[in-house]
């Protein structure tokens, strides 16, 4: 029996993986992007990108789409400097997989790395339910890498013996294909509820309602930042840059201040104070941290999770290009902030 479950998962092992993989990965894969640039002759000195889908710009009506790291590119050479931003902004990145995929984009020759902070991210994950997960993007961190960051590990349900493990499959071909049997297995047990749902009249489970959807987004302006597993992630990464001496900007990604501050249910007493405190625990310095939170008004979001319109994009780009120029004018300029107390990196 064992023999025909390995057969199987063999001879399926790419419809499988492709189901595995999930769709986030799919449309946007940030490795295939790695392997792309890494593949072209450099012509302009790389700036790294790395953020989620609030980098990603939309307006509904006219159909039209940005993006953060296509503004920066022209803003910057629109300044007078010939800059390539490589962007390894995908769906459903979290500072874990910004870590994990960190010596990649420093082995693109890259000049300076900006990095998004996503208030949303820092929130339980059993409070975001179907959000895009990439657990397989952990496989690039090494073992003392993972060992600086095990809570951002078990939040992915992963132990720092996942991501060896994990090389391991890749190696096999069998990356993701477990992951795929997994899925397939779930949606005959879902298919074969939903047949006996039908046959015996039962309702249908309702969603959440409204309130409830409120009280958990709310938790994403609720929190103590520096007591979350991501706080540990960006320690981590700011120890990596230091040691690697390459300028590096954090931008708080905005939020729309005006939708919480007129909800009861999102209050954020102090939430600049709190980002403050995130920002002194990493150990970035004031001119390396860019808190863009209430940056922009009401009418440049196209939702209550803080995605941006393409005006929004635009916008968006203006304070990080500036902070940007200013890092690289003075990139070989000591830190005075010392880096935080942290052993191992990403690729050590």
């Amino acid at each position: 029996m064992v023999a025909v479950c390995v057969w199987a998962l063999h001879a399926n092992r790419a419809a499988l993986a492709e189901r595995g993989r999930g769709e986030a990965a799919l449309v946007t894969d940030a490795l295939e992007r790695i392997d792309t640039i890494a593949a072209k002759k450099q012509r302009f000195e790389r700036v790294a990108l790395f953020g989620d889908s609030l980098t990603m710009c939309t307006d509904a009506e006219t159909q039209r789409v940005d993006k953060l790291g296509r503004q920066l590119s022209q803003q910057i050479r629109a300044a007078g400097r010939a800059v390539e931003i490589v962007d390894l902004s995908q769906v459903g990145l979290w500072p874990l997989f910004f870590y994990a995929l960190l010596d990649e984009a420093l082995a693109l020759s890259s000049s300076a790395v900006i990095f998004e902070v996503n208030l949303r991210t820092f929130m339980d994950p059993l409070a975001r339910p179907g959000e895009e997960r990439l657990p397989g993007l952990a496989r690039k961190l090494d073992f003392a890498s993972s060992l600086e960051v095990t809570e951002s590990l078990e939040r992915e349900g992963l132990s720092v013996l996942d991501p060896p493990l994990m090389r391991l499959k890749e190696q096999l071909g069998l990356l993701y294909v477990l992951e795929g049997a997994r899925e397939t297995g779930l949606g005959v047990l879902h298919d074969a509820g939903e047949s006996i749902r039908t046959t015996l009249a039962l309702p249908r489970r309702s969603s959440l309602p409204v309130m409830e959807v409120l009280r958990r987004a709310g938790l994403t302006y609720a929190v103590d930042y520096t007591d979350n597993p991501n706080a540990e992630v960006l320690r981590a990464i700011v120890a990596a840059l230091r040691r690697a001496q390459i300028p590096f900007l954090f931008y708080v990604a905005p939020i729309n201040v005006d939708y919480i501050q007129s909800t009861p249910e999102l209050a954020a007493p102090d939430l600049a104070q709190r980002l403050e405190a995130l920002r002194d625990y990493v150990g970035a310095s004031k001119v390396e941290w860019l808190d863009l939170h209430d940056a922009l008004p009401a009418s440049m979001f196209r939702d209550f999770l803080n995605h941006l319109r393409v005006q929004g994009c635009i916008r968006l780009a203006r304070p990080i290009t500036q902070r940007l120029l200013h890092l690289m004018a003075h990139r070989n300029r000591r830190v005075p902030t010392a880096a935080p107390a942290a052993t191992g990196a990403a690729g050590e």
